[in-house]
């Protein structure tokens, strides 16, 4: 006999249906798009009282922790796609240097999705992009300063949010 506490599932056709109606809902990816908005205003926000220069195409936003602590998730726009395209190649490994203790930090690469960072294919001027760093041991913390080094291109003094 079946316990009449249990809760009802969904059937598989209608969750299908409802997860169907809520990616293609257009209020749907407005609100996306209007959450994704916002969260390139906090990093702006974030970093307007310390001021990165641009190099080579590109303006750092800032850079802060991600996903408890484990990763750190640094922000970019392109100023210049074709400038920008010189040092965001897939034979540039991009790493983060811990200016305290001078630990490495490089970008994960899983098997099945490859480096967690853009590789420099269709860049679009003013528009934001990221690199995820790993942080296995929870080494940088907020207030850390690292220096990001990109081929020959370096960005020092960058705050951990």
């Amino acid at each position: 006999m079946r316990d009449r506490n249990r809760t009802p599932r969904i059937g598989i056709i209608p969750a299908t249906i409802l997860l169907t109606a809520l990616i293609t809902d257009p209020a749907h990816a407005t609100a996306e798009s209007t959450s994704a908005a916002r969260h390139e205003q906090a990093i702006v926000k974030l970093d307007q009282g310390h001021e990165i220069p641009a190099i080579s195409g590109i303006q750092p936003l800032g850079i802060r922790l991600s996903a408890g602590g484990y990763m750190l998730d640094f922000r970019y726009r392109v100023l210049d796609p074709q400038a920008a395209a010189d040092i965001i190649r897939r034979d540039v490994d991009p790493y983060l240097v811990e200016e305290g203790s001078g630990s490495i930090l490089r970008v994960p690469a899983p098997p099945k999705v490859g480096p967690l960072r853009h590789t420099g294919k269709n860049m679009m001027k003013d528009r934001g992009y990221f690199i995820l760093f790993a942080n296995p041991a929870k080494r940088i913390r907020p207030g850390d300063k690292v220096t990001l080094i990109m081929g020959e291109h370096r960005i020092s003094q960058l705050v951990v949010r």
